[in-house]
């Protein structure tokens, strides 16, 4: 700020955040910043915000910042010239990599090297100061490298040698992504497509907790990879969609399925086109936007008819289903919850059997007909437990412990609920743990602790806040208002 406002003049101080915008646009890079103010000194009629557009433009940025032989791009050549020929070869790939860093393993598909070879590489960059290293095994570029790195990589590296390059790192991040969904959802891998195994081999997940760590780790690069290629973009929607939804990453959700959708309608494919068209409705569905998610499932389960999709059109009309119960319109959801069910059981898909069995639970519990709903939410925990769909057991175990409240049992609900919190943490399930926190305070104000059931509805809302879960939010303030109202509660707190 000193070194820009120094060149600059008065300028500057009229114009701060467009200063701090220029700097951020430099990197924080001394000689970028020392061009960018003498340009801007030259050129009286300039504002800072008109300098600061300029930059903007990536495609320019680093012709902006030339100075004869003592511009930014020339102090990088400078640099790059110091390197060995491989360490060249994988500074110009990196610049191909869609994504705001990069592990080894992801380096290793690019290059097409040894992970140990690849691993000396990246650490020669690093002490080179052409890559930086803000968390332990990730590697990033300095914004105006990155840019310097997508300039030489799109000159020096034939049009071929790109596509190969690109088309390896796709390999990895859906071998993986693969690999890691099939360690966190096991029951649901027969929805998944059959990706087969890239080489260099993926990164060890041995248990869900790398499972998660990898995919939380490369969640953004994995979205932001599927602007490049059409089939990869839909693989990569389908096989991500149990992890976004469960952990609440609608933001990355929308943005996915959005370009699958763009996907398949380019190649009109009805079929994948459905499947984007349900995985947007369930994410505008526990947002709250009730009527565009009914307006998406009405449209997938059309392109699933079209497509003969007997799984797709049982996904949709689950879908219809729980749109239509929060809805209110019980009898509707009672119906296409049973032709979802009777779709399921016919192809034998033992994991939308059990998740249609507890929403079908959900319809009766709000008919006010619980011991049924109680029959069907215990018939779906045990279809659940033999499939190993940890997810579908939280699910069940917490509507469960709903139908017991309602049958005057708070205790044993108690426990059920508690259980399903228990699961929802262990395996970072956000979506559901909101679910839970409420269900455990209703208990809670049923047994008259008044004082917990406001603690643990606060606690809900919080998170449900954080997730933009509108039902679970609106479930929230609803029963604290009505708590806070009671003479009791206040005595209590």
């Amino acid at each position: 700020m000193a070194l820009f406002t120094g060149i600059v003049g008065e300028r500057a101080a009229t114009e701060p955040e467009a200063v701090t915008e220029v700097l951020l646009l430099c990197g924080f890079l001394p000689l970028a910043v020392r061009i960018a103010a003498t340009r801007l000194r030259h050129r009286p009629r300039w504002s800072v915000d008109h300098l600061a557009e300029r930059l903007r433009d990536e495609r320019r940025r680093l012709t902006e910042l030339a100075r004869s032989e003592r511009g930014v791009a020339a102090a990088f050549t400078l640099s790059y010239r110091q390197l060995t020929a491989d360490q060249q070869r994988l500074f110009r790939l990196l610049g191909l990599h869609p994504g705001r860093d990069i592990d080894p393993y992801a380096a290793a598909a690019l290059a097409d090297l040894p992970m140990e070879r690849t691993e000396d590489v990246l650490e020669d960059l690093l002490d080179a100061h052409m890559l930086q290293q803000r968390a332990f095994g990730r590697y990033v570029f300095h914004d105006l490298l990155r840019q310097y790195a997508a300039q030489l990589v799109a000159e020096q590296e034939p049009e071929e040698a790109r596509h190969a390059a690109l088309t390896r790192l796709r390999g990895h991040q859906l071998t993986t992504a693969s690999a890691a969904m099939d360690v966190l959802y096991p029951d649901s891998a027969h929805r998944r497509p059959r990706i087969e195994r890239a080489t260099p081999p993926p990164v060890p997940l041995h248990d869900a907790p790398r499972a998660l760590a990898w995919l939380d780790a490369e969640r953004a690069n994995l979205v932001l990879a599927a602007d490049r290629d059409v089939a990869h973009t839909s693989l990569l929607a389908t096989t991500l969609y149990r992890y976004l939804y469960d952990h609440a990453h609608h933001d990355d959700a929308l943005a996915l399925y959005g370009k699958a959708l763009q996907a398949a309608r380019r190649r009109e494919d009805p079929a994948d086109e459905g499947r984007a068209l349900t995985d947007l409705g369930w994410v505008h569905q526990v947002q709250g936007r009730h009527e565009n998610a009914r307006e998406h499932f009405d449209r997938a389960l059309a392109a699933c008819r079209t497509s003969e999709d007997r799984r797709g059109q049982a996904r949709a009309l689950l879908g219809l289903g729980r749109v239509s119960t929060d809805a209110g319109d019980h009898e509707r959801a009672k119906e296409a919850n049973l032709r979802a069910l009777e779709l399921f059981r016919d192809i034998g898909d033992r994991f939308g059997e059990a998740v249609t069995l507890d929403y079908l639970g959900i319809v009766h519990e709000r008919l006010g007909q619980y011991a049924q709903a109680a029959d069907l939410h215990r018939q779906a925990l045990e279809l659940s437990r033999e499939i190993g769909s940890r997810g579908g057991e939280a699910d069940a175990l917490n509507n469960l412990g709903v139908a017991c409240t309602r049958l005057g049992r708070p205790a044993e609900a108690r426990g059920h609920h508690e259980q399903a919190l228990e699961l929802y943490r262990l395996f970072g399930y956000r979506r559901g743990e909101a679910k839970a926190l409420n269900s455990l305070a209703e208990v809670a104000a049923t047994m008259g602790d008044l004082g917990q059931a406001v603690r643990l509805h606060s606690a809900a809302l919080d998170l449900a806040v954080e997730l933009s879960n509108q039902s679970e939010e609106k479930r929230a303030r609803e029963a604290i208002a009505q708590l806070r109202s009671t003479p009791e509660t206040s005595r209590r707190k």
